[in-house]
């Protein structure tokens, strides 16, 4: 029977499963759960068929591997875990399945230097790109997290050797389910999750999508039927109202009356100019020659805008090509990436402040995919970091500090941020072990005084700051009240020296020295 889960748990229900390993880093990471995760996680504990649809961006994919994380701990905790599958993790694109291998190999090093232990839990990425001495790896030390596609899942199957590694999978993960509902190849991943299904019974089934409907029959696709009966399923249905900036824009005023030259040269002097007006741009077209097309014009046209800074991403590159580009993309080293399909399910693997489709995208769902979200935080009066994304799509009111020469300190709304890449930030270790990850130009409170970040050395002695009275935790460090790592508001007329210096004088706090 299909139902709708329309209560979500209580924080303190999820806490009470948790590892205590998995609860500390969750935490470390996060100020509390997600609303996917208060209606999910507990479902997929509790081995229930779920389908979640929420928009992109809303942890969906953190939902459904928290559960089993949390499973796969405590067995290794146990000394319990098998040498076996006990996840199969489905994607449409082999670029989604390597960036959740990236996304989950950093929470697992994490945990691990939290518990100061190997946890020895593997995840591993199974697709066409493969190679035969990773595939005979594997077959050795099989992943406990499986990651792969739906064509390379119905290969394993029908493989002797791998399909013995899959006797009695655990749960099973359709991600961006929407994406397969709808053509053959759903098709064919629904006759695979049957033929997993007989080998593995009690095989909990998630499927996760962004933008989908009707909801009631993908959960059917999801959890097909048994003996002539459809399989228990719950729908998790979090849907926020999102703010977007979205333009129709044409290269001339009139297409039917100018010549294909002009409209040729107008298109790509506009597409120069939005370019370079944002950080990042990811443009779509509808087919891999086109996108080859688009960027040879752009370097034949404006050769001194685009040399090393633009990359092409499509199926029919190499696989050292595309993981090149993925990874040039996430360490900000791209000004403009031009993309097929192969990028448009909302992966997490760079900052893009604008995306250009050429052509109609021929189906709002895929447009909707296309369009990123920021993910982004910002510190608010209150002392609290949240997402750009949260305040948007929750509508959540928030204020900032910000400092005015007429008026003094005052709340503003946002209104503008910037974001910098790991190559804009200077890394400074001090002898507490802290580690601060600032841009150049940050003053730092110093025995010499206020300080840029760029100019300090190795002699020079650091002010840490301490309140029994206005902060929940001990010993805050000056640049805890920055946004971590994330995103650095503009330090318009030395605001941060000038806050630092009103609560020294406002409050009662202790100043420490820390060698850099």
């Amino acid at each position: 029977m299909i139902t709708y889960t329309d209560k979500p748990y209580k924080p303190e229900q999820i806490r009470h499963i948790l590892n205590p390993l998995i609860d500390k880093w969750f935490f470390t990471r996060f100020k509390e759960f997600s609303l996917p995760q208060l209606f999910g996680v507990m479902e997929i504990h509790s081995r229930n068929n779920i389908l979640v649809s929420a928009p992109t961006g809303a942890t969906k994919t953190l939902t459904a591997f928290l559960s089993i994380l949390n499973e796969l701990i405590d067995s290794s905790e146990k000394g319990i875990l098998e040498n076996r599958v006990y996840c199969v993790y489905v994607s449409p694109l082999k670029a989604l399945s390597n960036d959740i291998q990236v996304n989950l190999a950093e929470p697992l090093k994490e945990m691990e230097e939290i518990a100061g232990k190997k946890l020895n839990i593997r995840a591993a990425v199974r697709t066409g790109d493969t190679t035969a001495s990773e595939k005979a790896k594997m077959l050795k030390h099989p992943p406990h997290i499986l990651i792969t596609t739906p064509e390379s899942l119905a290969i394993m199957l029908s493989s002797i050797k791998f399909r013995e590694l899959l006797k009695n999978v655990e749960w099973f993960i359709a991600d961006e389910i929407h994406a397969l509902a709808e053509n053959k190849r759903g098709v064919h991943l629904s006759l695979s999750i049957e033929r997993l299904n007989r080998i593995s019974p009690a095989m909990t089934r998630i499927g996760l999508s962004a933008t989908i409907a009707p909801l009631d029959e993908i959960a059917k696709f999801l959890v097909g039927y048994a003996k002539g009966k459809l399989r228990d399923c719950k729908i998790v249905d979090v849907q926020f109202l999102k703010e977007m900036d979205l333009k129709v824009l044409s290269p001339v005023p009139n297409l039917v009356d100018v010549g294909h030259a002009m409209i040729h040269d107008s298109m790509y002097t506009l597409i120069d100019g939005l370019i370079q007006s944002h950080r990042t741009t990811l443009i779509f077209t509808n087919t891999r020659s086109a996108t080859e097309r688009v960027v040879h014009y752009l370097k034949e046209k404006f050769p001194k805008n685009y040399t090393e800074n633009i990359g092409a991403h499509h199926g029919s590159l190499s696989k050292t090509l595309r993981h090149s580009i993925e990874n040039r993309l996430r360490k900000g080293e791209l000004k403009v990436i031009v993309s097929s399909t192969s990028l448009e399910l909302g992966i997490d693997i760079g900052f893009i402040d604008l995306v250009i489709c050429l052509g109609s995208p021929k189906s709002v769902a895929r447009f909707m995919q296309r369009c990123l979200p920021y993910d982004t935080e910002v510190l608010t009066s209150n002392g609290d970091y949240i997402k750009i994304g949260d305040i948007v799509e929750k509508r959540i009111k928030v204020k900032l500090i910000s400092y005015n020469n007429e008026h003094g300190f005052m709340h503003n709304e946002i209104y503008d941020y910037q974001k910098n890449t790991p190559e804009d930030l200077y890394s400074i270790k001090i002898n507490s072990g802290e580690v601060l990850k600032c841009t150049k130009n940050h003053p730092i409170l110093t025995k010499r005084g206020w300080i840029k970040a760029k100019d300090i050395n190795n002699a020079d002695l650091v002010a840490t700051l301490c309140s029994k009275v206005k902060f929940s935790y001990k010993e805050p460090y000056l640049y805890e009240l920055l946004p971590a790592n994330q995103i650095f508001i503009e330090n318009k007329n030395n605001f941060y020296q000038k806050t630092i210096d009103s609560i020294l004088k406002k409050q009662d706090l202790i100043l420490k020295q820390m060698k850099v």
